[in-house]
C-alpha cells in the first residue's frame, strides 16, 4: 500500500472551473498551476479551449523557477480552426512567437505538452496567456485542465 500512496503522489490534476481572461500584452498566469520542488522532473499535459475577441490572437508561456529548463509543443490552430500551428517550447517565461486563434470569436482547441526539469530552487509552474493586440480579450475557457506527473 505505501508503493501506492507514493506513486499518487506523484500525480495531479486542475481543471479551470470559470473562464479565465486576460486583455494583457505580457504573460499572465491561469490557475493552471502547480508547486515544483528543487530538482524535479516533471510531464505536463495541458488540454485548452481558448478564443479571442477580435482577430490579434492568443500567445501562451510556461513560468516557472528561473533556472527550469522545458522541452515541448504546443499544437493549437491560427486564422481557422483547421489551420494547424505547432510551436515549439523550449524557453521558460517566454510567450510563443506566432499569434493563436486570429479568428474572432471562435473558440478551439490547444493542447500544450511538455517536460519541466527543475533545479535546485522550488516554485511555481503556471500555463500563461496574453492577448497579442490592445484591447482585446483572451479567454481560456472553464473545463480547460492540466495534468501533471512527476517523473522518479
Amino acid at each position: 500500500m505505501a508503493a501506492l500512496v507514493q506513486t499518487l503522489r506523484q500525480f495531479l490534476a486542475l481543471r479551470l472551473s470559470s473562464n479565465f481572461t486576460t486583455t494583457n500584452l505580457t504573460a499572465t498566469s491561469t490557475a493552471l498551476s502547480f508547486n515544483i520542488g528543487a530538482n524535479e522532473v516533471w510531464i505536463v499535459d495541458v488540454q485548452l479551449t481558448a478564443q479571442c475577441s477580435s482577430t490579434g490572437g492568443v500567445k501562451y508561456a510556461v513560468t516557472a523557477p528561473a533556472s527550469a529548463t522545458i522541452e515541448g509543443w504546443v499544437y493549437s490552430s491560427t486564422s481557422a480552426i483547421a489551420t494547424l500551428l505547432y510551436q515549439r517550447l523550449t524557453a521558460i517565461n517566454t510567450l510563443t512567437t506566432t499569434a493563436l486563434h486570429t479568428v474572432a470569436t471562435t473558440p478551439a482547441p490547444d493542447i500544450i505538452r511538455l517536460t519541466i526539469v527543475n533545479s535546485a530552487t522550488p516554485g511555481v509552474v503556471a500555463i500563461q496567456a496574453a492577448s497579442v493586440t490592445s484591447g482585446q480579450t483572451t479567454t481560456v475557457f472553464a473545463g480547460s485542465w492540466l495534468r501533471a506527473q512527476r517523473v522518479a
